[in-house]
């Protein structure tokens, strides 16, 4: 297996690891640490770079004949721009189903560079 400890594939374009790091503190607890990190999947990395190559060339055909030979370039920066925010929508649909599992199991939530008390 790999460094996460879940996988999960919100979308055709992107996909979401869940690596979690149980710690023992000195007053007898325990702590729990997730980190959602979300990458493309393999279709969307060919996508992409397939749009690159197609852009590229394309330029290259019409180079020299104005500003508007330039337009292929912004479809893959447009695409990616896309899988960003599918990106952002799978990380922010995983914390809240965390939120609502932690909150069901009396779990509650250290906010981030809080103190433990």
């Amino acid at each position: 297996m790999g460094e996460w400890d879940l996988e999960i594939y919100g979308s055709r374009w992107s996909k979401l690891r869940l690596v979690t790091v149980t710690e023992h503190t000195d007053e007898s607890q325990q702590r729990l640490r997730c980190r959602l990190a979300t990458c493309w999947t393999l279709p969307a990395k060919l996508g992409f770079w397939v749009l690159t190559g197609a852009g590229l060339v394309t330029t290259a055909a019409l180079g020299g004949q104005g500003w508007w030979a330039l337009v292929p370039l912004a479809v893959p920066a447009g695409v990616a721009w896309r899988f960003a925010r599918d990106q952002r929508n799978v990380r922010r649909v995983l914390a809240v189903v965390l939120e609502e599992v932690a909150e069901s199991l009396g779990i509650r939530r250290l906010r981030q560079g809080a103190a433990p008390g």
